[in-house]
């Protein structure tokens, strides 16, 4: 897909979930792609008035392809990690009457050697096509996005607005005993706020690196002088520690780049 136009519309997710479309959801790094997929997840899973009356099965496609496993198996294996011994019977009945929400997430991060992204994303197609009836949700970074799942409507995150910054910051400072800290909170606003800052309020529009530097201003109360330093943070965010973290190995291309190269890019 194409980048979204200038007047592309904003909808929210729970929103587009709710209208029980096969979603697949693109991404920039650190968008919250994972992090909406889990929030459908808690969703689902609330036993009272639940917003989104299905059960959630949550599937890292990266776990899934390092397994071995054949999808039901893996998700199987799922239920079992969660008390549920033995659940295929249970699991394909869910699947058969469409009262699973299946939520893949991380496309990207199945790494393409040896055909392997290939045959997963065989594999997700087939599982579609048996349970038609079931809705599904995918994962996938806007730089790897050159696949095709039917029938599919494709989404792509969208970037905070300045309210939307303003409430996540309001949310995340909070002082010891775990309550809303609105001092920092407004010290934090009116900084970010300046003329000055204006680079910084383009790199908030990502949450991983609005909560980056939240972590920054939480330490001095103030931001480097250097700005420098925080854009070096974020690269450090982006190239190394979001993948390390979660042991993900990038195809080859992307391994035979120095840091450096990466960096200049």
């Amino acid at each position: 897909p194409n980048a979204p136009p200038p007047n592309a519309k904003r909808i929210g997710g729970l929103t587009l979930v709710k209208r029980n479309r096969n979603l697949f959801i693109l991404g920039k790094p650190g968008a919250g792609k994972t992090t909406f997929l889990k929030y459908i997840a808690v969703q689902a899973a609330e036993q009272d008035n639940p917003i989104i009356n299905k059960v959630p099965i949550f599937i890292s496609l990266k776990q899934w392809a390092d397994s071995g496993a054949e999808l039901i198996a893996f998700m199987e294996n799922r239920f079992d990690i969660c008390d549920f011994p033995a659940a295929r019977p249970f699991i394909e009945e869910l699947l058969k009457s469409g009262n699973a929400i299946v939520l893949f997430d991380g496309l990207d991060e199945v790494n393409q050697e040896g055909g392997l992204r290939d045959k997963q994303t065989h594999q997700v197609n087939n599982f579609i096509e048996k349970y038609d009836r079931t809705q599904c949700l995918i994962t996938c970074r806007l730089a790897a996005s050159d696949y095709s799942f039917k029938p599919f409507t494709y989404v792509e995150i969208a970037d905070f607005t300045p309210n939307q910054i303003e409430t996540f910051a309001s949310n995340w400072f909070r002082n010891r005993e775990g309550e809303r800290d609105e001092e920092t909170c407004n010290r934090f606003l009116a900084e970010f706020k300046k003329d000055d800052n204006k680079g910084l309020r383009d790199l908030a529009r990502t949450p991983l690196l609005l909560t980056l530097l939240c972590l920054a201003f939480n330490e001095t109360l103030t931001f480097p002088q250097r700005r420098v330093e925080i854009y070096e943070e974020a690269l450090d965010a982006l190239l190394k520690k979001w993948d390390t973290s979660r042991k993900i190995k990038r195809d080859e291309v992307y391994r035979k780049m120095s840091l450096g190269h990466k960096e200049n890019m």
